[in-house]
C-alpha cells in the first residue's frame, strides 16, 4: 500500500480522519481483498464523507478512480469537494469525481 500500512490501520485512518461509515474491521477486509485483486480502475457510487475514496486511493495497484456522489444527498455528499481535491493531488492516482445521480 501507498501508505506503508497494513490494510486495519488504513481503515483506522480513513475512518477517523476521512470520515469513512464502515465499521473498522469490515473496512480492514474489504481493504484486504481488494489488495488481493490489485484493481487498476475502480468505480464508487456515494461518496459519503470521502473516506472510502481516500483508502481506495492508496492501494498499489490502482491507476484510476471515479467517485460519483450527489451532492447533498441522504447519505452524506456535502462538501467534497476540498476532500476529493485533497485526494485528487495526494495520491498518485487518477481521480475523477462526478456529482451527480448514480
Amino acid at each position: 500500500m501507498k501508505l506503508n500500512t497494513n490494510p486495519l490501520e488504513l481503515a483506522n485512518i480513513a475512518i477517523h480522519m476521512f470520515g469513512a461509515m464502515q465499521k473498522q474491521a469490515e473496512l480492514a477486509g474489504l481493504i484486504a481483498l481488494l489488495e488481493t485483486g490489485q484493481p487498476e480502475v475502480m468505480l464508487e457510487i456515494g461518496a459519503g464523507n470521502g473516506g472510502t475514496s481516500w483508502a481506495w486511493s492508496k492501494l498499489d495497484s490502482l491507476r484510476k478512480l471515479i467517485t460519483l456522489d450527489l451532492p447533498n444527498g441522504p447519505w452524506g455528499g456535502t462538501d467534497l469537494d476540498e476532500k476529493m481535491n485533497y485526494i485528487s493531488q495526494n495520491s498518485g492516482v487518477e481521480h475523477v469525481f462526478i456529482k451527480g445521480n448514480s
